[in-house]
């Protein structure tokens, strides 16, 4: 009995492992496909970890500048990532680019992020700036973050959800096409 009971938990241990390891996520680069959506003065859509590169090859017939909350200019070929807060210029006109997560405004969906979006979701902490209020899902200023973004955070900082894939902008009449995608700055 013993030894059947073994046996049996042993082959359960070798299933919850090869499911385990089934479910881990790719470390592999993965494609970023994803539509920029202009609302208002803001810039939304923008995935975590991209670069002037990654965007100006969504935009490509977009004359770009970005400047980076310090106001250092982004160029061509840099590895920096454009975070909550920075300046996209698009041929001509000023957007604050919102990255849905990056609350610190470096480019990247953290802990701390996560952090900063779960004390202020308890009201504990007040997130400062109204881009990075929209980065944390208060999306009509009222000082509330939306249940379902904060769990969309955690689940991205704990590696079971990817955030900001063919992310466009919810709740918005787009006058140009159904997709999201607007032309109104090109």
């Amino acid at each position: 009995m013993r030894r059947r009971l073994r046996l049996l938990s042993l082959m359960l241990a070798a299933v919850i492992s090869f499911v385990a390891l089934c479910a881990t996520p790719s470390a592999a680069e993965e494609e970023m496909t994803f539509k920029p959506t202009v609302k208002g003065a803001y810039l939304y859509g923008i995935p975590e970890k991209t670069t002037y590169d990654k965007l100006a090859a969504v935009l490509y017939k977009t004359i770009i500048d970005i400047k980076s909350t310090s106001g250092a200019v982004v160029v061509s070929g840099q590895d920096t990532y454009i975070g909550t807060g920075f300046t996209v210029s698009l041929n001509g006109n000023s957007y604050t680019a919102v990255i849905l997560g990056d609350v610190n405004g470096d480019g990247i969906l953290t802990a701390m992020d996560y952090i900063h979006i779960k004390r202020h979701y308890l009201g504990t902490y007040t997130i400062p700036g109204e881009a990075k209020l929209l980065a944390a899902g208060d999306d009509d200023f009222d000082g509330k973050i939306k249940a379902y973004i904060y769990l969309m955070v955690k689940r991205h900082v704990l590696g079971s959800y990817k955030m900001n894939v063919n992310y466009t902008v919810p709740y918005t009449d787009f006058e140009d096409d159904e997709s999201g995608w607007t032309t109104s700055w090109v």
